[in-house]
């Protein structure tokens, strides 16, 4: 690259780089979009180990005579969007990693990533909700 004085030459060993080192591209993807997975299920799982908690919240207020109808739905939806993202999420990190420099060179792959990507914001987005419901509880049991 450093002899290229002209734009075509460099753009040619440009676009061979690009070519040859695809692995790069895609391991980047891999590493990065993995990475962004596993913090979303690890939010799942840590709501998930808390709900019998807010459970707990919930029958002890309905113990003493308190309305907890808001705080139940509240609870009903983490239950749904604890599930939704679970079930968003399986399999994400596996697909990622049967990607191949191939699949980068057939077009494949970017759909593919694309889907990936699609599939953990869906679960941050039921994170999201999730906070919001548990703001809900908190505020329905105090």
């Amino acid at each position: 690259l450093n002899s290229d004085t002209c734009p075509n030459p460099l753009a040619e060993h440009a676009q061979s780089i690009v070519t040859d080192f695809r692995i790069y591209e895609l391991v980047h993807f891999q590493v990065h979009l993995s990475i962004a997975a596993s913090n979303e299920v690890a939010g799942l799982v840590a709501v998930d180990q808390r709900v019998s908690l807010l459970q707990g919240a919930i029958n002890a207020a309905r113990g003493s005579g308190r309305s907890v109808e808001r705080a139940e739905l509240a609870l009903a939806d983490i239950r749904t969007q604890l599930a939704s993202g679970s079930t968003t999420l399986s399999g994400v990190t596996a697909r990622l990693f049967t990607l191949t420099p191939a699949n980068v060179n057939d077009g494949s792959a970017a759909p593919a990533i694309d889907q990936i990507r699609g599939a953990i914001m869906s679960a941050r987005e039921a994170l999201a909700a999730i906070s919001k419901d548990v703001e809900t509880i908190a505020a329905a049991l105090k």
